[in-house]
């Protein structure tokens, strides 16, 4: 319904609607809501603004940002304002003319880059956030006010404002955050893709992951990277690990099959760059319920196995019943995976839909 009253609005604007159906809130809508900017129909306005709709001036820069011409562009846009006669002298023509001189400045210099090529593919080199029209939303007041930059320098546009100049300002505004929005998209997608394959590596690590109970939770916490790092763990500590298992003891010729309590003391498990799988080894003390304790080594590969060898006493003399034991990750199989765990790919995720917000029309 929001985007049908726009619509409407725009329209009627757009199609020269009587002065006296028009609000000023609806004339600062008009001339700085970017949403209801995008829906007028340039044919339909009075020159000279028929031509600087910010559709009407994308669309003319549309091949020469396809061949890269970032700093043309941005030169052009900051010279046709300095010949722009509808702001008049003061702050607010000061502080847009050198924001629009900094961001050309700023492609001036990537153009003359060496790594020109690298600069663009990451977007990089450029202040991209800068020109975004934001609604004044901080008082009691039903007005619409629309701002630009932030303090000290922030330009404040409302029905107190002259509408050509008003107009003026943000509809360049808008042409000039997109395209930094347009520079940007190709490092977004970058930066959308690479986390991507992180919230991947996550969920690889949650579903092949070795389990931990609270305690190696806090412990593998306290070893974690830099807030920055955003990868899961690649490495883990096992500490008093208890599982169940089944071990097979006994001469060759007289095996016998065992159901053990194990618990693993201390262990180190490395897991792969992609997180589907790791290798290990741990300290291992069984308890069967119908032969002695035993001690021995376990070796983790992954999700294949769980495999260690247990040693015990002699039960006399040249007798002994050392074992093969194979375990199961019976912890995994009841709890699941930790909270904190799942909550970090649900923030991975949060930021990526973040990284990849539509695209300006």
């Amino acid at each position: 319904m929001r985007a049908v009253r726009l619509l409407v609005l725009a329209v009627a604007l757009a199609a020269g609607a009587p002065a006296r159906a028009q609000t000023p809130d609806q004339l600062v809508q008009r001339d700085c809501d970017v949403d209801v900017v995008s829906h007028l129909d340039p044919a339909a306005l009075p020159a000279p603004w028929s031509g600087a709709h910010p559709n009407v001036v994308r669309a003319r820069f549309r091949d020469r940002l396809a061949r890269g011409e970032w700093a043309a562009v941005s030169a052009e846009l900051a010279r046709d304002f300095r010949g722009s006669r509808t702001v008049p002298p003061g702050p607010m023509r000061t502080t847009f003319q050198a924001e629009l001189d900094s961001m050309a400045s700023e492609f001036r210099a990537v153009a003359s880059s060496a790594d020109f090529a690298t600069l663009v593919r990451n977007a990089d080199g450029v202040r991209q956030v800068r020109f975004h029209l934001a609604r004044d939303v901080r008082d009691d007041s039903d007005a619409w006010r629309f701002m630009i930059f932030d303090p000290p320098m922030r330009i404040v546009l409302d029905a107190g404002t002259d509408a050509d100049a008003r107009r003026d300002l943000c509809w360049r505004a808008i042409t000039a955050e997109r395209l930094l929005i347009l520079y940007g998209a190709p490092g977004r997608q970058r930066t959308a893709a690479a986390l991507e394959a992180l919230i991947g590596r996550w969920e690889n690590y949650n579903h092949n992951g070795y389990s931990q109970y609270p305690w190696e939770l806090v412990v593998n916490g306290l070893s974690r990277p830099a807030p920055a790092d955003l990868a899961p763990p690649a490495r883990q500590i096992v500490l008093l690990h208890p599982s169940f298992g089944v071990e097979v003891a006994g001469r060759w010729d007289q095996l016998q099959r065992l159901d053990v309590l194990a618990v693993e003391p201390l262990g180190l498990l490395w897991y792969n760059a992609s997180r589907t799988s790791y290798v290990g080894v741990s300290a291992l003390v069984t308890v069967p319920s119908t032969a002695g304790m035993g001690v021995g080594a376990l070796v983790h590969l992954g999700r294949v196995a769980r495999v260690g060898y247990v040693v015990r006493r002699a039960v006399a003399p040249g007798v002994h019943r050392n074992g093969v034991m194979m375990s199961i990750d019976a912890y995994r199989l009841a709890a699941g995976v930790p909270g904190q765990l799942r909550g970090v790919v649900e923030r991975l995720r949060a930021l990526k839909d973040e990284m990849t917000g539509p695209a300006p029309e």
